[in-house]
């Protein structure tokens, strides 16, 4: 046992057994926000009185598949929800949107560094204030948050004398649009407050040390490792090819995918899951109508983490295809890949800092290639759809790659951060 974990368990004792409690903050929805829902799993099986603080009000397809996520964890842990939709909330949702973009009117005027954190927390999320109030209601232990739920988390800690730890899944900093130096204003402020600071990829975390001088240990999107093996068996033609997200929309690569499914010649199925971006779909569709005859495209509806790899399997190719640009997409290592390693599919990476270690490690169950190089990406895929074997093969090592080592019951993953939050306890204690 973790010397760690061996203080931690004394401090409990001296307690009086009372369980330690511990708070895990989003900002966004449970079914968005798998990360933070694996946190709170692991914290609560750790032994751990735990409560998962989200909200409701970002996507109208989520808030049933909340409620049926929360349902299967039976107990495990509390879910406190902060509600802004429209049409149960609409006094919150109009009184957040009013704060938030007065609190955008002061950064425009007088800048991010001259302004209290409470307005850049503000102006950054329209419902930080709820956030913070909610997080305060739950009094914690210990506060775990991350996202865009960096202040209201930081705030709840101070007003309740709490230490705080912070997730950076993203680069939020290194994508801003609009706000200029809020983001930034925001990490410079909390992110040395904390005790500890996780990062969703080796990339991300090292682009944060690199810029604040500090810490920051990576714990990647992995997901739980199934039971039984998922059977990766080639589907036959045509090449079935899989890509999700939360939107289907521009700067993601689907362009370049259908422009290269074009050039290969192939007969093949490109099925996106995900909510359409307005007339984005209907422009793609006009695209491969065009450069890629022998292509279907069809669109699949949002659904929640937990299905995500038996929702993957049945098809023969994830694609991964992540940019340069902003930055936090060439740092990121998103759920997309692990969860088609888990479903045993063949992988396409876009060569990212983010994606070229795990195209490594999965060998020939994967294919790296520059962004833009459609030829190349074209010449890959009609080897998998004219050489089955090899496509069989490249499936195989993937899920294999997954059962190895790209599981989140991994020391390296579920193990690592718990050790992060053990010590962390213990230095408090």
């Amino acid at each position: 046992m973790e010397a760690g974990h061996v203080t931690v368990i004394a401090f409990m004792l001296r307690m009086g057994a009372k369980k330690l409690r511990m708070c895990v903050v989003t900002a966004g929805q449970l079914s968005t926000c798998p990360r933070m829902v694996k946190a709170a799993d692991a914290l609560a099986d750790d032994g751990y009185a735990v409560t998962l603080v989200s909200s409701n009000g970002w996507a109208d397809w989520a808030a049933e598949a909340d409620r049926e996520l929360y349902a299967t964890r039976n107990g495990r842990w509390r879910w406190v929800c902060v509600n802004w939709d429209q049409r149960s909330a609409s006094t919150t949702r109009f009184r957040s949107r009013i704060r938030s973009k007065l609190a955008k009117e002061l950064v425009n005027r007088f800048g991010a560094k001259r302004l209290p954190l409470r307005i850049l927390g503000d102006a950054h999320i329209r419902i930080n204030r709820e956030l913070l109030a909610a997080t305060v209601r739950q009094e914690s232990d210990f506060i775990y948050g991350g996202g865009s739920a960096l202040v209201a988390t930081a705030a709840a800690a101070a007003k309740s004398n709490t230490p705080f730890g912070l997730d950076l899944e993203d680069f939020h900093s290194a994508e801003e649009v609009g706000q200029i130096g809020t983001v930034e204003e925001i990490e410079r402020r909390l992110l040395q407050r904390s005790i500890f600071l996780t990062a969703g990829s080796a990339a991300i975390a090292e682009g944060y040390r690199a810029k604040y001088k500090l810490r920051v240990e990576p714990i990647n999107n992995t997901f739980p490792l199934r039971l039984l093996a998922p059977s990766p068996q080639v589907t036959g033609e045509p090449l079935k090819i899989y890509w999700f997200s939360q939107t289907i929309g521009r700067g993601r690569g689907l362009e370049e995918a259908v422009r290269a499914l074009g050039l290969a010649d192939i007969s093949a199925q490109l099925y996106l899951r995900g909510r359409p971006a307005s007339g984005y779909v209907s422009d793609l569709s006009s695209l491969a109508q065009t450069v890629a005859p022998k292509l279907a495209l069809l669109v699949l509806p949002p659904a929640a983490p937990d299905r995500m790899v038996e929702l993957a399997q049945g098809y023969d190719v994830g694609l991964s295809l992540e940019q340069h640009s902003p930055l936090n997409r060439e740092l990121c290592l998103t759920n997309k890949a692990f969860i088609y390693i888990l479903a045993g599919l063949a992988v396409v990476f876009t060569n990212t800092a983010g994606q070229r270690h795990i195209a490594s490690e999965l060998r020939e169950g994967a294919y790296i290639y520059e962004q833009g190089d459609v030829a190349s990406l074209a010449a890959a895929l009609r080897r998998w759809a004219d050489d089955r074997n090899r496509l069989q093969r490249a499936k195989e090592t993937s899920w294999l790659a997954a059962q190895r080592r790209w599981h989140w019951e991994h020391h390296e993953e579920r193990g690592r951060l718990l050790s992060i939050i053990r010590n962390a306890i213990a230095e408090r204690s």
